[in-house]
């Protein structure tokens, strides 16, 4: 098994050192420091209308956020908090401070909660905190699955989480049948998410479907499909919140050959193909018999037989 990169860290960009300058140098660091338009006033309304929320809150720390979350759950009094076994110091201590008692779940080998211990002591609290370490992400689906049907509400850390379609990723491995080594996923990045790219697979590649993201600092385009080097794992990381498609697997063995939207290796086979596309002998497609598009002479693709 390959385990988490726990060391890699994120430079801070250059624009965002140039901001903290300019506070630094103002002392405006709280929102009554300008009689209007404190810059955490400004920071607060902005965030609150990017969350689709009517307030929103600046506090002091991450520690700070999670103990005022607890407090408006409205737990009863001794209240039992499930929480990571692998964490930040912080999130036991926000449990503490607000008069709570955590409970640790155990952990896996990839240092992700593990799901049947997990399920186990589930029935026996009252919140759960799930805090992705540095990132790395845990069955964010299966826990809230538990959670919803045990009616137990959640506190998430980090935001990030990804639902994985075909393959193994991150120590979960998909349902869906496959006979090479796929990846396939969608990665949901709420605003200030990150998630580190690891996987061993070959080829890897990524596409920013909604939102804005970087990959250890570089914009990702739109709707732009983006070639991982082999062997880098590398930093997944929104501002704004995005959804990001991860696709990849292993390297074929011989050369490919791609026509429009044939692909084979053997030449011969796409020309076949292509042929029998002319003449209409593809069976048609139930409930989409009427379209047919015409095989172009030259379609935009990497090799032409």
């Amino acid at each position: 098994m390959t385990l988490p990169d726990m060391h890699s860290a994120e430079a801070i960009p250059d624009t965002a050192r140039a901001e903290i300058e300019l506070l630094l140098q103002s002392g405006d660091l709280f929102r009554y420091t300008a009689a209007a338009d404190a810059p955490v006033s400004l920071l607060e309304a902005e965030f609150a209308q990017m969350m689709g929320s009517r307030y929103a809150l600046a506090v002091s720390s991450c520690s700070a956020a999670l103990f005022l979350s607890l407090l408006a759950l409205d737990l009863p009094q001794n209240a039992k908090v499930l929480i990571p076994g692998f964490t930040f110091a912080a999130v036991p201590s926000a449990v503490i401070h607000a008069n709570y008692t955590p409970v640790l779940c155990e952990v896996g080998e990839n240092y992700r909660i593990d799901m049947a211990d997990f399920a186990a002591k589930l029935p026996g609290v009252d919140a759960v905190i799930i805090s992705h370490m540095r990132g790395h992400t845990s069955d964010m689906d299966a826990i809230m699955q538990l959670c919803d049907a045990a009616n137990v509400p959640v506190i998430e850390d980090a935001g990030a989480r990804a639902i994985i379609i075909m393959g193994d990723l991150w120590g979960e491995r998909a349902s869906t049948t496959t006979y090479a080594d796929t990846i396939y996923a969608e990665i949901v990045l709420a605003p200030g998410g990150q998630l580190p790219i690891e996987t061993p697979a070959d080829e890897r590649a990524l596409m920013v479907v909604d939102g804005e993201a970087t990959i250890d600092g570089e914009e990702l385009p739109l709707y732009t499909l983006v070639v991982l080097k082999p062997g880098d794992a590398p930093l997944l990381r929104s501002e704004k919140g995005a959804r990001v498609m991860l696709l990849g697997g292993e390297s074929f063995a011989t050369k490919r050959h791609v026509f429009w939207n044939f692909v084979s290796s053997d030449r011969e086979r796409i020309n076949q193909a292509k042929e029998d596309w002319r003449e209409g002998r593809f069976a048609k497609v139930p409930g989409d018999d009427q379209e047919w598009i015409p095989l172009p002479d030259k379609p935009k693709t990497v090799t032409y037989p």
